[in-house]
């Protein structure tokens, strides 16, 4: 080979080092800076993932006690009366096949919003079975891609890694309450809103405005009743959702009335702490042959552009338009 200069290639630590041969001087060994230099930051990532792993199974840990103890509690005792009486034969009404949750809130920080995912994970157990492993996201923000699936747009990353290793897939886009049932097998929906916003649940009957879609739906959530009040208006039903669907509801309590004493650890009824996660919190039905019993045009009816100047309860039901 002639005397010209080549090129030996050579292979340290998974970096490539070009040194020349035909050199006088024996060449300094290949310098190893540049390969500390670039493992460093790694480093941080590497303290980031074992803390992304530690936080996932603390929360986990947290979670999983609150599961427990809500197993146990009178509270899931009296969930568990009304829901076996709804699944009745008589009540002639599809099995639960989808839960969806909404406005679940900061679980990871709060101790309310813990109590309120153990108890979306103990209904998921308890009526769905348990979870087929990690579930993805919901493209689009489909929930009939899963059985089990929940949005709230405070969740911060680490409570949704923990939400889709539970099984359940987090929503990408805020419908707003508009979710659809039945379920895409047919079977009823439960829909989950522990604590949610007037608006929500205004959307939520008003997107499924049909006997077959009323009849196969469970909201488990604010008591309708509180929420629609007195609004102090003849016309109120020409305006508001749920105005116009308390009448066709069953409703059967399952948390403890607010500012009662039961919300305090130490409380006279013997309710435990996650009390106030329930408060006024009812389960809700509507009966299929009372839906199908009404005229087709009672349904027809459209609703109007609730008042914005009128009672405060009024004003809850501003519904924002869809996108």
């Amino acid at each position: 080979m002639s005397g010209t200069r080549h090129a030996e290639v050579m292979e340290e630590g998974g970096f490539t080092i070009i040194s020349g041969r035909g050199s006088r001087r024996r060449p300094a060994p290949p310098k190893r800076v540049a390969m500390h230099a670039a493992a460093a930051p790694s480093e941080p990532l590497r303290r980031d993932a074992a803390g992304r792993v530690a936080g996932l199974m603390s929360l986990g840990v947290r979670v999983d006690a609150a599961v427990d103890e809500l197993r146990a509690s009178a509270l899931a005792r009296r969930l568990r009366a009304v829901l076996r009486g709804l699944a009745h034969p008589a009540c002639e009404r599809p099995p639960v096949e989808a839960i969806i949750c909404l406005g679940l809130g900061s679980f990871g920080t709060a101790t309310a919003p813990r109590y309120q995912v153990a108890l979306a994970l103990l209904l998921r157990e308890e009526l769905l079975g348990e979870a087929d492993g990690r579930a993805e996201h919901c493209t689009g923000g489909d929930e009939a891609e899963t059985p089990f699936c929940a949005f709230d747009p405070c969740f911060d990353e680490l409570e949704i890694a923990f939400l889709r290793s539970r099984g359940c897939a987090v929503l990408t886009r805020n419908s707003e309450g508009r979710h659809s049932s039945p379920a895409p097998g047919g079977g009823s929906v439960l829909f989950f809103m522990p604590h949610c916003g007037r608006a929500l649940y205004s959307n939520l009957v008003q997107h499924n405005w049909r006997p077959a879609s009323l009849a196969s739906m469970l909201v488990l959530g604010n008591s309708f009743a509180a929420l629609s009040g007195d609004p102090g208006a003849e016309r109120a039903a020409a305006w508001s959702p749920l105005f116009r669907a308390l009448p066709l509801a069953s409703e059967s309590p399952i948390g403890v009335p607010a500012g009662s004493a039961a919300t305090s650890r130490g409380g006279g009824s013997g309710e435990p702490l996650f009390a106030n996660a329930f408060n006024n919190t009812s389960l809700h039905a509507f009966d299929d042959d009372a839906l199908r019993a009404l005229p087709e045009g009672w349904w027809e009816r459209s609703f109007e552009p609730p008042p914005r100047d009128g009672e405060r309860l009024m004003s809850l039901d501003i519904v924002p338009a869809e996108a």
